[in-house]
């Protein structure tokens, strides 16, 4: 059991960085709840925030999050909140996302958002769980793989031979939402047109 309760980076792992890094070879279930008492910046997931070109790797959590609060939360991820650089293979997630009445930015099965044109591969990976969003006043980025994207610097993002069996229950909260991705945005043509 995790309880979150102010701003900063949570989960199992709360920031890993290094090209080095590993994290591989589990299985993880659980419950996490926040008890927010004022809009904070949060970032969760089994790893809060990863960098630097780290592999997580057979990696498989049914952890539940659960929104015990209305305040706003930035990322959410059954496995990553925020992503850099990062690889990502043979893994799921399986649990239950419930943001309840809370806004949000961003929400992904596997990862919630990743930032300035990250290298990011996602490959022999699935989302069995479901994500369910109560707040009707607002613009979240919701997807079964990534919920948002962002490839400022450059489109380096890769997803090979995922799976998604979800289910996303939304009460208005967001126009972008999608099984596999919720946003994947390019901001110049020769970025929309590489492959």
């Amino acid at each position: 059991q995790l309880n979150i309760t102010g701003s900063g980076y949570y989960g199992l792992f709360g920031f890993v960085a290094g090209e080095s890094t590993e994290i591989k070879n589990f299985t993880i279930s659980g419950n996490t709840t926040t008890a927010l008492t004022s809009k904070v910046d949060t970032w969760y997931g089994l790893v809060g925030q990863m960098d630097g070109g780290g592999l997580i790797s057979n990696v498989h959590s049914s952890i539940n999050y659960t929104a015990g609060d209305t305040y706003y939360k930035k990322f959410v991820g059954g496995l990553v909140g925020q992503t850099g650089d990062i690889n990502i293979e043979k893994s799921s997630f399986s649990g239950n996302i419930d943001l309840g009445a809370s806004s949000v930015d961003c929400v992904g099965g596997i990862a919630a958002y990743s930032y300035n044109g990250k290298i990011v591969s996602i490959n022999n990976c699935s989302f069995y769980g479901s994500i369910n969003s109560d707040y009707t006043d607002g613009s979240s980025q919701i997807g079964g793989i990534i919920g948002y994207y962002n490839a400022e610097i450059g489109r380096n993002l890769k997803i090979t031979n995922c799976l998604t069996m979800n289910e996303i229950f939304l009460d208005g909260a967001t126009d972008k939402a999608g099984s596999v991705i919720g946003v994947l945005k390019s901001y110049s043509e020769t970025q929309s047109a590489a492959s």
